[in-house]
């Protein structure tokens, strides 16, 4: 995905996608069959469709969801994994291995008029409502309004969070207390230590970090029946 964002923002080129990766959260989103056969089908007879991207200042898009914090230490464990063992089991097994290792960093996101400043598990910024083929980041994102979601996971006490953790596939973020929610259409990220930035699962970058919305600036091959939000 990443190899080719930069060839087709703000290019009347639609993008498509087959769903081979691990969770495939772009297309799940973007009401994409994970059947072959029918996603091949909808860059047959499917519609574009503009949708917008996150541009970052190290040259990099996100068209899902991005961020820092705990995501980022499994997604850097399950990649050395992934050396040997293919397929999304690297990620899960990295979960409760990062869990029990992983140090609160101090972040800092200035956004317009909300800013957040302060020890956290994880911070997302998205155009998507769902990642990690299941987990709700929030309900309210649209793909084509001009603004990211913004989630911040404060520090809990790890003890707190495991009690809370099996209702996160069911009801989202929104499950763990105090997490915090914003939309902004540009914001900047920093953090102590620096720490590794992810782009629809793959590392770009490290903070600080500068981001905005390219509002519309993706044509999305869909479903022609797709009504998304």
């Amino acid at each position: 995905m990443h190899s080719v964002l930069p060839a087709l923002v703000n290019h009347p080129a639609a993008l498509g996608v087959i769903p081979l990766g691990g969770a495939n959260d772009l297309a799940r989103n973007w009401g994409i069959p994970l059947d072959l056969r029918e996603a091949l089908g909808v860059l047959r007879r499917g519609q574009p469709r503009a949708a917008d991207v996150i541009a970052t200042d190290s040259g990099s898009y996100i068209a899902g969801a991005g961020g820092v914090g705990f995501d980022v230490a499994v997604i850097e464990q399950a990649q050395l994994w992934r050396r040997r063992w293919k397929g999304i089991s690297p990620f899960f097994l990295a979960v409760p291995l990062e869990f029990l290792r992983y140090r609160f960093p101090w972040i800092s996101i200035q956004a317009q008029d909300w800013q957040y400043s302060g020890p956290a598990w994880q911070v997302l910024f998205t155009k998507i409502r769902r990642y990690a083929m299941v987990i709700r980041i929030t309900s309210t994102v649209k793909m084509d309004d001009g603004l990211m979601g913004i989630c911040v996971v404060p520090s809990t006490p790890k003890l707190r969070l495991l009690a809370r953790f099996p209702l996160i596939p069911f009801l989202g973020f929104q499950s763990l207390l105090a997490v915090r929610f914003a939309k902004a259409s540009s914001l900047t990220i920093e953090s102590s230590p620096p720490l590794p930035f992810h782009g629809d699962g793959d590392v770009i970058g490290r903070t600080p970090m500068s981001l905005r919305v390219l509002p519309r600036a993706l044509k999305v091959m869909m479903p022609a029946a797709s009504h998304h939000p």
